[in-house]
């Protein structure tokens, strides 16, 4: 992906495009005429950006700046010196001088009124003074001029007023091309307008533009474009942005030190140094206006590239210093895949973020003083030393007893084996041995002692170091005490069931059931499943038969029916004879009971009352000798012993 961007608006959509798209994003770009905070809306939107709960992106890394030779800071100094008659505007101008182990004197030239530049013929200048009131209301009015050596001639000036009105920035700009035709000498002026201005700590910076031709030139040795120079602080706005809970990493540029770089460059000692331990001179230091870390880590610029971009070549600036440490944290997410969005096991933005941070920093090389410092943040990027953190390591790899699970042996997960990973992703495995050859996140392994050599990786490419292991996969056996019994058809066996662990503790439930049992018989255990452990355990099985037996008739067979049919024809004689005499009423009664009996025989006439079938028989269990099946089982794992039982 690739966004580009000619406003500070233009800017912010990119940064957000890209954010939103990718996983590392890097930009060359600073900004002038800003808060030097972090809290200019190009900073602080690009802090956002990296923050974005719904961005994938896992960092951000920008350009410190190539400011650290052009570049003033200081509190305003009354010179004395008024004005009008060099500038044109009443108000005293502001002493530049030297400040121990801050600003150098470049020329020795003392104290003065001015900072001066050289300019040659057509070159062009852009100037920035900006002081720490309010930006939206700036109160103390201070004035930028540039004045030509030779003539004493204003050639540029920025006037604006600040008076604490709303939108009134505490900001002077100049941009000046040199068209006398010569090379001259400039003063840079600030004045106190009116003396009217409350001393503030200045904040200069001036250079070429990336259009023009020709700039500033250096007036020394050390590469100073100007007299007093200050190079802590020289961190221009995006350069400058932090976020919260992780910050914009800014890059800082140290030569490649090679011939090529060492030839275009010559004059550039970190060029000269083949230990890539030197600076280069340009390259901006920290810390922010607000005292935070700047850079955090530098790069290798003076490199050969190649691409559209119409880039010089070898490739100088912390322009190219930037890209590396962008290309260092792609290579790290694709050693530690789970610092990506979306990926299998995933850590959360915020760490993902601040990993793959940490692992850069922390891992690169220490040089300056103190570690970290605001010249090379915290040191030179190493990428090999950061990707060797992102490796499995093997060091709690310990051997394995598991106990069995399937009818061959176990299958056994790999995940809690000992090998970790750095950060946290899910790995899978290789492996050979006694267990065979594959890979994933489980093996299965055979009963008894298994010889593996394991390897761990988190992305499929890269290998712990090989640990060699032994999977012991245990297995129970089932035997049956005593092997024989005789019993006599209603009585019952009893046995000792033993469960005896094998290659060592047996750690799962063993659930017991028998089988091949004979006609009429049932068996059951106590207990019904057991766990041997690392002993022998035992279960009392029960057998029990059916004894032979008659069963009795119901009431209501042929002996009942006669009693109730002789006996009734006996009382319904009875009742007939009382129907011959006696008053009204009994005669009544004894028909109402002649006409029930001849109800009752009707119905058992109809029920065959009198051929009821014979009573069924009961054979109980058969006689015969037996084999009786006792079985274990847990899981798919399963083991059997056989028991005689003689049935009499």
């Amino acid at each position: 992906f690739f966004a580009n961007a000619d406003t500070d608006l233009a800017f912010k959509q990119a940064v957000n495009y890209l954010a939103a798209n990718t996983d590392v994003a890097v930009d060359d770009l600073g900004f002038f005429g800003l808060p030097y905070d972090g809290s200019s809306d190009v900073s602080k939107n690009t802090a956002s950006a990296l923050n974005g709960a719904s961005n994938p992106i896992r960092a951000y890394f920008t350009a410190v700046g190539n400011e650290a030779k052009v570049h003033y800071r200081g509190d305003y100094v009354d010179s004395g010196v008024e004005g009008q008659s060099i500038v044109g505007a009443s108000g005293h101008l502001h002493l530049f001088q030297a400040a121990t182990g801050v600003t150098t004197d470049v020329l020795s030239l003392g104290p003065q009124p001015y900072d001066p530049i050289e300019l040659p013929a057509g070159g062009e200048v852009v100037i920035f003074l900006v002081w720490n009131d309010p930006f939206s209301a700036s109160s103390n009015n201070y004035d930028l001029y540039l004045v030509q050596a030779s003539t004493g001639a204003v050639v540029a000036r920025s006037t604006d007023l600040q008076s604490g009105a709303s939108g009134q920035e505490p900001v002077e700009f100049i941009d000046y091309t040199n068209e006398t035709g010569a090379q001259d000498s400039f003063h840079i002026i600030v004045q106190n307008a009116n003396n009217g201005a409350a001393v503030r700590n200045l904040n200069l910076f001036f250079f070429e533009p990336e259009c023009a031709t020709a700039g500033p030139i250096s007036l020394a040795p050390t590469h100073e474009r100007h007299n007093y120079n200050t190079p802590s602080g020289s961190v221009p706005a995006e350069s400058d942005a932090g976020g919260s809970p992780v910050s914009v990493t800014s890059v800082g540029a140290i030569c490649s030190a090679s011939l090529t770089a060492a030839r275009v460059f010559p004059s550039d000692a970190s060029c000269g140094d083949t230990t890539n331990s030197t600076i280069d001179f340009f390259s901006s230091n920290g810390p922010t206006v607000d005292g935070r870390l700047k850079p955090e880590v530098s790069g290798i610029d003076g490199v050969s590239i190649t691409g559209a971009g119409s880039f010089e070549n070898p490739f100088f600036g912390s322009s190219a210093a930037a890209p590396h440490a962008a290309g260092v944290a792609a290579l790290l997410l694709q050693a530690a895949p789970c610092l990506l969005n979306g990926t299998p096991g995933a850590r959360d933005n915020v760490t993902a973020r601040t990993t793959l941070r940490n692992l850069i920093l922390n891992n690169a090389v220490p040089l300056g003083s103190p570690e970290p410092n605001d010249v090379f943040g915290y040191g030179r990027i190493n990428a090999s030393a950061a990707a060797s953190q992102t490796i499995p390591s093997a060091t709690g790899v310990a051997n394995q007893t598991v106990s069995g699970n399937t009818s061959t042996g176990a299958s056994v997960s790999l995940s809690g084996i000992g090998f970790a990973d750095p950060n946290q992703c899910p790995l899978t495995f290789n492996w050979t041995g006694a267990c065979g050859a594959g890979s994933g996140t489980t093996i299965a392994c055979p009963f008894g002692m298994n010889a593996v050599n394991l390897t761990a990786t988190n992305n499929g490419v890269t290998m712990s170091p090989s640990a060699a292991v032994t999977i012991t996969v245990t297995n129970f056996g089932v035997s049956v005490s005593p092997a024989s019994a005789s019993v006599t058809a209603g009585q019952s066996a009893t046995y000792t069931i033993s469960v005896q662990p094998q290659f060592g503790a047996f750690a799962n439930s063993v659930a017991l059931a028998c089988s091949n049992l004979p006609a009429l018989a049932s068996c059951s255990f106590s207990p019904s499943s057991v766990t041997p452990g690392s002993n022998t355990i035992t279960s009392t099985l029960t057998l029990s038969t059916t004894s032979h037996a008659a069963l009795l008739p119901p009431p209501g067979g042929s002996v009942w029916a006669l009693w109730l049919k002789w006996g009734g024809m006996a009382l319904g004689l009875v009742m007939l004879s009382a129907l011959g005499r006696g008053d009204r009423r009994r005669r009544f009664v004894a028909a109402c009971g002649l006409a029930l009996l001849l109800v009752v025989a009707a119905v058992q006439l109809s029920c065959g009352g009198s051929s009821n079938p014979p009573p069924p028989s009961n054979s109980g269990t058969p006689a015969g000798s037996y084999t009786i099946t006792v079985g274990g089982k847990s899981g798919s794992l399963a083991q059997s012993a056989t028991a005689a039982l003689t049935v009499n």
